[in-house]
């Protein structure tokens, strides 16, 4: 996918922002991995530091955009050892970010008993076109697939389900590069 850190904190991240946590203010927080940590592994990666050094988690989301395309908010948590202004992001980036907006989000805790379950991103449109609704669409059903599987990792999924999840994933394979076809990689 093209989305990635934005580069600054325009008005419209502002605003999908105003619209998640009213009142709050995104921030650029360097991202610097532990060893062993794992991209798109957040939670476990600020749980296993937390019971090296103590701290807090701090929930919220990471915030990605496409430039003239869309913002997109990823249910994100990072690491605080305490302190005024201290929080580490300590997830690896897999688009080889140095650093990532991140949005403070204390409502937005992750249920660690139940793992296969995750936060529906929040996507917010930058141009009126069908296409992005249609890959907006694609990923909600994608999402919602998949937090109706039962466990995590390497789950055991039949025929049926696996014939659902290649045609989802096509789906938004498609719409992204209709997309990309259209605007570019930003």
């Amino acid at each position: 996918m093209s989305a990635r850190t934005p580069i600054q904190i325009s008005d419209r991240v502002l605003e999908l922002c105003e619209s998640i946590v009213p009142g709050s203010r995104p921030m650029f927080l360097d991202i610097t991995p532990d060893s062993g940590c794992k991209p798109a592994d957040c939670f476990e990666n600020v749980r296993r530091k937390l019971e090296k050094e103590g701290g807090r988690i701090q929930y919220g989301w990471a915030l990605w955009e496409w430039p003239q395309v869309f913002i997109e908010a990823e249910h994100h948590a990072v690491f605080d050892p305490g302190g005024e202004c201290s929080w580490r992001d300590v997830t690896p980036c897999q688009q080889r970010n140095r650093r990532r907006l991140f949005l403070p989000d204390d409502s937005a805790t992750y249920d660690f008993s139940n793992e296969g379950f995750r936060r529906e991103n929040i996507r917010f449109a930058l141009c009126d076109d069908p296409l992005i609704q249609t890959l907006f669409k694609a990923a909600r059903r994608r999402s919602a697939f998949y937090n109706g599987l039962p466990g995590v990792g390497g789950i055991s999924i039949s025929a049926s389900e696996d014939k659902e999840q290649l045609k989802l994933e096509r789906a938004v394979a498609n719409a992204t590069a209709a997309l990309m076809k259209k605007y570019g990689r930003g």
